[in-house]
């Protein structure tokens, strides 16, 4: 068969999508002429197609060397350039295919594309509008330009005058974003509706569907986009992420470990796969991706600190202790690191360290000598008497409010059980005095009660909102309250005496009121109260009832019970309630 026929019979099959058998066609007259330019830039064109852009660079590079001035052989060599992560040689080559072919707008385009995925906005605009003087309606150009310089007026007057109006649609939406979500749905949907199978488009449209919180739809939406482009990093990582929400662990690894194998420098996917790894305790393999996320970015805190965390975990504190300070040093107005140190120095005293612990603690505190946590570290090591803090207290929890009811079953707490088979009778106004994620109402409310939750930590009030079982809920300290507040026949403080140290002025706000507390036991000691090594306060019980015998509460029982474990170690406490009121 001549080459003519070959070459039309390759040609019908390459535009009819049929790729595979055209290449055979195409290879096959390279034997014959195996330095044919047009095969080699259609064969390039293949590669190109498939996704193969290392290979489709080395064929569009041969094609060029048999003729160098030929525009489309420079174009499509810098299409899959850019596609390859070789952004200045993509522009190089651009810019080759415009020396032999000055009017060509759309390579103008992709400059102003890859200068924008550099970060040089300046010389974005530059090249967009350099496709504008070569096209004066080219939507794509004018819509870059209005986005970049965030003309909203001036996008909106674009709609209805081109036919490319998606672009447009999609660029006000990414503008609405921060101003008003829900128009920027509107337009996304709208930019959807005029392109659709956009991959660019349907990953804008789930991300709204994620900040709107609609993440079934998300979700949905992300597989889309994954079908029409396989290898989309952001969607993979993304749909990884809610796949590791509902608890499918195993399709999150998949889509995480696809994320890497595309891009192994990417920071996102290590992170989000190393998180993974450590929610199912697979914390060796977590620690190896959280250092492969120090060696992408040695200077991110977070990568230390959740090194250390697994560390601490798997009972090496010194080490733990050390990145934990490496990540507190970056960034010491972040709670959790400061957080993370005092607990692990905690761990260390538990470990019969506790000269170690003092001496860091100690060390810490001269470093940062008005950090709250220093301040907490080295008074709960030292012994030091220290007043209670709101601010400390407030941050301490707010951090602690998604892993709490969690830790707490993992402590086996005892508190809300025993109080329920107290079977007290709890009727009328009952405040909730450090409600947390109200365990307490979900425990005992019933229709003749009305409960009023009341908590330092705004995140603590969010998941208790969630029970449905309050009637009110009120960020605000302790004593505040009930000094404003005097109506009321309950009072329910169960594990917050443990956070305050001298109870007296919020037990004298509550006389003549029924009441329910618990306090952890200082036992051996003359002291009325001190704060211990874990950072929460003992308390004499001697003290506290010649405190309730002063203030003439009657009838007070008392219940000495295990709080909880602790290191495998039950932990002391003693329960306090007005008896003489059981049903």
């Amino acid at each position: 068969m001549g080459y003519d026929i070959l070459f039309q019979q390759a040609l019908k099959l390459h535009e009819d999508g049929r790729l595979i058998e055209a290449e055979k066609i195409y290879r096959k007259i390279l034997e014959t002429t195996p330095n044919n330019p047009d095969i080699l830039n259609l064969l390039g064109l293949i590669a190109q197609a498939q996704g193969i852009h290392g290979e489709a660079v080395t064929l569009f590079y041969q094609a060029i060397k048999q003729i160098s001035t030929h525009a489309p052989f420079h174009y499509n060599l810098a299409i899959s350039l850019q596609a390859w992560g070789k952004p200045y040689e993509a522009i190089d080559a651009f810019l080759q295919a415009l020396k032999f072919q000055p009017a060509i707008p759309e390579a103008y385009l992709n400059i102003a594309n890859i200068y924008l995925s550099l970060g040089k906005r300046t010389e974005a605009i530059e090249n967009f509008q350099k496709a504008l003087q070569i096209a004066p309606d080219y939507a794509e150009a004018k819509a870059n330009i209005c986005f970049l310089k965030k003309d909203i007026e001036q996008l909106e007057a674009l709609k209805g005058q081109y036919s490319m109006e998606a672009s447009i649609y999609y660029f006000l939406a990414k503008l609405y974003q921060q101003k008003n979500i829900q128009k920027a749905y509107q337009n996304i949907e709208k930019a959807n509706e005029l392109c659709q199978n956009s991959d660019l488009i349907l990953f804008e449209k789930a991300y709204l569907d994620l900040l709107l919180e609609h993440s079934q739809k998300a979700k949905a939406t992300f597989e889309s986009v994954i079908k029409l482009n396989p290898n989309h990093l952001e969607a993979l990582i993304n749909l990884g992420l809610l796949e590791a929400e509902e608890k499918n662990f195993q399709k999150a690894e998949e889509l995480y470990k696809k994320a890497i194998r595309l891009d192994n420098q990417n920071l996102a996917a290590h992170l989000n796969y190393a998180t993974l790894l450590y929610q199912q305790k697979r914390l060796h393999e977590a620690l190896e991706e959280y250092r492969q996320a120090v060696i992408l970015q040695p200077e991110m805190p977070e990568a230390s600190n959740n090194i250390a965390l697994i560390l601490r975990d798997l009972g090496e504190f010194e080490e733990a202790l050390g990145l934990f300070f490496n990540a507190f040093n970056k960034a010491p107005q972040q709670a959790e690191f400061g957080l993370n140190i005092i607990e692990t120095l905690y761990l260390l005293v538990q470990s019969n360290k506790k000269e170690e612990a003092l001496k860091i603690a100690e060390n810490w505190l001269k470093s940062y000598p008005d950090n709250l946590f220093s301040k907490q570290a080295f008074a709960a090591l030292s012994g030091q008497e220290i007043a209670s803090n709101e601010t400390y207290n407030n941050i301490l929890f707010d951090n602690f409010a998604e892993r709490y009811e969690e830790t707490l079953k993992n402590i086996e707490y005892n508190l809300i059980n025993k109080i329920k088979e107290l079977n007290l009778n709890v009727n009328g106004k009952v405040i909730d005095l450090g409600c947390g994620t109200g365990l307490l109402g979900e425990s005992i409310k019933t229709s003749e009660n009305e409960f009023i939750g009341i908590d330092l930590s705004q995140n603590m009030l969010t998941l208790a909102a969630e029970k449905n079982v309050y009637d009110e809920l009120i960020k605000t300290d302790a004593l505040s309250y009930l000094k404003e507040n005097k109506d009321f026949d309950w009072l329910f403080a169960l594990d917050v005496f443990n956070y305050i140290g001298d109870v007296s002025e919020i037990l004298k706000q509550c006389q003549n009121k029924k009441i329910c507390f618990s306090i952890e036991i200082l036992e051996n000691s003359e002291k009325d109260y001190t704060l211990s090594e874990s950072g929460r306060y003992l308390h004499n019980s001697q003290y506290i009832e010649n405190l309730l015998e002063s203030l003439g509460f009657p009838t007070i029982e008392k219940m000495i019970l295990n709080l909880r474990t602790e290191n495998g170690e039950d932990v002391k406490g003693c329960l306090y309630y007005s008896a003489f009121l059981k049903n």
